[in-house]
């Protein structure tokens, strides 16, 4: 394990890499799975801004973080050679990052949320929708949920793991919600000002509540609508969600 920027340390995975900080409290409130956004178009943060961004939130709260790394992947259940030709950017988390990162407290991994932006706003929500046991609280940033409009775009990753838009839509968050079995506590924010991601997070808010799943939902605008503030009330949601999951299992 190397020392990177901001107390972040990095360490190295069977199929890839991933960043992990600990806070300076003995024991930490738990665990923030960070998901990267994507950097293949332009004005794209790199993960390092990212974790810049992220790690004064995590230690505000007492929480621990691990950023994995998986470049472009947009973190789905399909294969992107760039990133790793042995496994896919969810079963890395699943597998690999979950019982090798994730830091300890008494012998056991600390309960851990999913946090992630644009493209990893979308991840975030899409594992826990796909693996809600696992991940009972989950919370995006501005999610790009509709990703087949990236691959219309010319997204050369997704052209890389999908067929096609339709084929690439199939596999988007909202496809897989299950109306009996969701993550417990799920947030997500998104400006009306960002027609392009607002679309599919609308239609997502319009689909739970159909189906009566509970969530939450902010659609900030002006200077409430910066990155940075949609971040800080993520994290509140998240740190708020996890005390509330260590209650439930006392």
């Amino acid at each position: 394990m190397s020392q990177t920027l901001a107390g972040w340390h990095e360490r190295r995975l069977t199929h890839g890499a991933c960043y992990v900080w600990e806070p300076e409290a003995a024991q930490p409130a738990g665990c923030v799975v960070y998901l990267h956004d994507q950097e293949e178009f332009p004005g794209a943060q790199s993960l390092e801004q990212q974790l810049a961004t992220v790690q004064p939130l995590l230690a505000a709260r007492g929480l621990a973080g691990v950023a994995p790394r998986a470049p472009n992947a947009w973190w789905c259940d399909r294969r992107y050679p760039p990133f790793s030709p042995g496994t896919t950017a969810e079963r890395f988390v699943l597998e690999e990052v979950r019982s090798e990162a994730i830091p300890r407290s008494s012998g056991e991994l600390l309960r851990t949320a999913l946090l992630g932006v644009g493209m990893g706003g979308q991840g975030a929500l899409r594992l826990a929708y796909r693996h809600p046991q696992t991940f009972p609280v989950a919370a995006a940033v501005e999610p790009h949920i509709d990703f087949q409009n990236w691959l219309q775009a010319g997204s050369s990753a997704l052209r890389t793991m999908f067929r096609d838009a339709e084929d690439a839509r199939q596999e988007t968050a909202t496809l897989h919600i299950h109306p009996l079995n969701w993550p417990r506590h799920q947030w997500f924010s998104c400006s009306p000002e960002e027609p392009d991601v607002f679309e599919g997070v609308d239609r997502l808010r319009m689909k739970l509540s159909s189906l009566g799943v509970p969530f939450q939902c902010a659609l900030p605008t002006g200077a409430d609508a910066a990155i940075d503030v949609q971040l800080h009330a993520a994290m509140d949601f998240v740190a708020e969600r996890l005390q509330q999951e260590a209650r439930r299992a006392n």
